[in-house]
């Protein structure tokens, strides 16, 4: 995700947190943020689920559902100042430790 985007996703999170009297990085903070994304994946798990019954669902549902994903995903990582290539790379070490099988034919 390009700085600019995540600066101003940054900025209307602070103004959120502000209004409902938290503290940036608090525990309130990543409560809130880990309750929101537990949330857009339930919605994301609807759509699935309406598709799979046959309900028209438009890949623009699909898309929305995943930048609400994507935003609190994000903010999160900010709350807890990782950078998800270290985090990702480090996994990916992991697995190749534990699991070399998944790596190689």
């Amino acid at each position: 995700m390009r700085q600019q985007i995540r600066d101003q996703l940054k900025a209307i999170h602070h103004r959120v947190l502000s209004k409902m009297g938290t503290v940036p990085g608090s525990i309130d903070d990543l409560s809130f943020c880990t309750i929101g994304l537990a949330g857009e994946v339930g919605e994301f798990a609807n759509l699935v689920k309406k598709s799979m019954r046959g309900d028209p669902i438009s890949l623009r549902d699909f898309r929305g559902e995943l930048a609400d994903i994507r935003v609190y995903y994000d903010l999160i990582l900010y709350i807890l100042e990782l950078d998800e290539e270290l985090i990702v790379e480090e996994k990916l070490r992991e697995l190749m430790r534990r699991r070399p099988d998944w790596f190689h034919d």
